[in-house]
């Protein structure tokens, strides 16, 4: 079963749907309480390896010039595994992006400065002033059968696509996932081996914008060849690499932005599973789940 990576989960409100509607009724400034649950990239565990001595003490911020709040947290074995913002804004929505928005940018010294990541894998958020309380958890899958020799008698010009894929499957960057997807699908495109020339039927459907996450940013791909997905793709892969050769003028993704680019990633990677699993025989994967981590 093909899974999505990177896409936001719904909210699902933890309270009444009274203080849901009162929250959403109110348009005045207001604190906002948002924590963001903290990931380890590598070992994928619930907490990141730091710590700090003030832990639990409010740093005063001034975020896009709202008042705020930011306290970091850990569990049993003191390592920090949530960052909580109190932020005074107008809405929750407005709140939670830039929150996203600063401990993106946090996340990013705190690597340079530990040498460590640290990844953001869901948040919960409060509005205090209405008693609301909304839960964003990832999606955990269930386990697959798996046949340890179904591709044993793959042939070995297969084998430099199979390893593209298992880095894009393995990793959490949705540029990585893009970057390895889009050298599956250049490869299908041009016909080599061991690839059919099935590329240029193929239509974008939309089971493959719904499953991928990319209906909201690629719609108008829906029915469309390939070639004007990869027209698209094409563009983001150009965007990345200028963030490689260029850090210093390539502009970097916005978090709306990271959304959209973890939807095309997606969008990429699952039909350039279908063009591989095509090219080694394999019978088309079952429905893909509704979202993940």
């Amino acid at each position: 079963m093909w899974i999505p990576y990177g896409l936001s989960a719904p909210l699902k409100a933890e309270t009444s749907r009274a203080t849901v509607e009162a929250s959403e009724r109110d348009s005045g400034p207001r604190p906002m309480l948002i924590g963001f649950f903290l990931s380890d990239p590598v070992s994928r565990g619930r907490e990141i390896d730091a710590a700090s001595a003030s832990m639990g003490e409010p740093l005063e911020l001034v975020l896009e010039g709202h008042e705020a709040r930011l306290s970091l947290h850990g569990g049993e074995a003191g390592k920090i595994n949530e960052a909580v913002y109190q932020i005074t804004a107008r809405s929750l929505a407005e709140a939670l992006e830039i929150g996203r928005r600063d401990l993106e940018a946090r996340l990013s010294r705190w690597a340079l400065q530990m040498g460590r990541g640290a990844s953001v894998a869901g948040w919960r958020v409060a509005d205090p002033t209405h008693g609301a309380v909304w839960r964003c958890a990832p999606f955990r899958p269930s386990a697959l059968d798996l046949d340890p020799a179904a591709l044993d008698s793959a042939p070995p010009e297969a084998a430099p696509f199979l390893e593209l894929y298992r880095r894009a499957r393995n990793a959490s960057d949705p540029a990585w996932r893009l970057l390895c997807a889009c050298g599956i699908l250049r490869a299908w495109r041009a016909g080599e081996a061991p690839f059919d020339a099935g590329f240029a039927q193929r239509r974008v459907g939309f089971q493959d914008l719904l499953q991928s996450g990319a209906l909201v940013c690629a719609g108008d791909l829906r029915d469309q060849p390939l070639e004007a997905l990869m027209t698209r793709l094409e563009a983001l892969r150009g965007e990345i690499l200028r963030m490689l050769e260029a850090p210093g003028e390539a502009a970097s993704f916005s978090p709306a932005a990271s959304e959209s680019l973890a939807q095309m990633a997606n969008l990429a990677d699952l039909l350039a599973r279908e063009g591989l699993r095509g090219a080694l025989g394999l019978k088309a994967g079952a429905p893909a789940a509704a979202a993940a981590s």
